[in-house]
């Protein structure tokens, strides 16, 4: 009986073990996919010098591509503007045109949602927001304007091929 106590009590404090090494790793890994802050004018440069915008958040997730979150306020015609002036060296390039909610879902998954890209999602509670896509190079932009006040909610994402 009690080598039998002994081997459950080792083999107790051995899964303990193990799973406290699996959860560090875990916490490791999470760590490290954190997604790392970024500035809106890091990838449209005419906003760089502009006054007018003002950067709330930014941030750029990474999985198996990249996936950038903003959130800033600023005139619709001068970031429409701004977007349309990204020149490309690569790839294919779209100005900004209206697009829907719908075509705008069709690009979001459900498991982006998270607490790093809360911030973005909170655009879902706008009534009628006015949504624009635009591609530039290989990236695709959504730009989600909330017409009662300057705040602009945007996504960009590499294209998968």
């Amino acid at each position: 009986m009690k080598n039998k106590t002994f081997c459950i009590v080792v083999f107790l404090s051995l899964s303990l073990l193990g799973c406290k090494k699996i959860q560090n790793k875990l916490n490791k890994i999470s760590i490290e996919n954190a997604p790392k802050s970024i500035s809106i004018s890091d990838m449209v440069k005419d906003f760089k010098d502009d006054k007018s915008i003002k950067e709330i958040k930014g941030i750029q997730v990474e999985d198996l591509f990249y996936k950038e979150y903003f959130l800033y306020t600023g005139n619709k015609k001068t970031v429409i503007e701004g977007m349309n002036k990204i020149k490309v060296t690569e790839g294919f390039s779209q100005d900004c045109i209206l697009t829907s909610k719908a075509e705008l879902y069709q690009s979001l998954i459900e498991s982006d949602k998270n607490e790093y890209t809360a911030f973005f999602w909170e655009f879902e509670k706008l009534k009628n927001p006015e949504i624009y896509t635009c591609t530039k190079g290989l990236i695709k932009h959504f730009i989600i304007f909330d017409l009662n006040s300057d705040t602009i909610y945007q996504r960009a994402e590499e294209i998968r091929e």
